[in-house]
C-alpha cells in the first residue's frame, strides 16, 4: 500500500468518522 493510497484511506475514514458524528448530534428528521 503506497503513502498516497494510505493517506486517501485516512481521509475517507476521517469523513466517514465525521459525518457519523454530526448524525449523531443532528436530531434525525
Amino acid at each position: 500500500m503506497t503513502a498516497a493510497t494510505l493517506a486517501a484511506f485516512a481521509a475517507l475514514l476521517a469523513a466517514d468518522t465525521a459525518l457519523f458524528t454530526l448524525s449523531s448530534t443532528l436530531p434525525t428528521s
